[in-house]
C-alpha cells in the first residue's frame, strides 16, 4: 500500500533475497480509504502472489480480519509466503 505498482517487483526481490532457507515472509494488506496524509496505493493479493511465485515463494497462508480500530470500512489482509530449502 505504500509502494506504486511499478515499485512492488522489485521490492518482493529484495525482500525474498533476505530470507533465510524456508524462511517467511509476511505482509499485511490494508484495504480501504485513505483518512489520513499518507498515500496509500490499492493493493492486490492476487497481484502479490504472483509476483511470489515469479521468485518461488509458495502461499503458505492468507487471511483477512477486521481493522482492530473499528473503521467498518477498513480491513486487512495478511499474506505468508515460504522460501524453499
Amino acid at each position: 500500500m505504500h509502494l506504486t505498482f511499478d515499485q512492488r517487483p522489485q521490492a518482493m526481490k529484495v525482500l525474498s533475497s533476505q530470507l533465510a532457507p524456508k524462511g517467511l515472509l509476511i505482509i499485511t494488506l490494508r484495504h480501504g480509504p485513505n483518512d489520513d496524509q499518507r498515500q496509500f496505493h490499492a493493493v492486490n493479493f492476487d497481484e502479490l502472489e504472483q509476483q511470489a511465485g515469479n521468485l518461488m515463494l509458495p502461499t503458505q497462508l492468507r487471511a483477512t480480519s477486521s481493522d482492530h480500530l473499528e473503521r467498518s470500512n477498513v480491513r486487512w489482509e495478511t499474506a505468508v509466503f515460504q522460501a524453499h530449502n
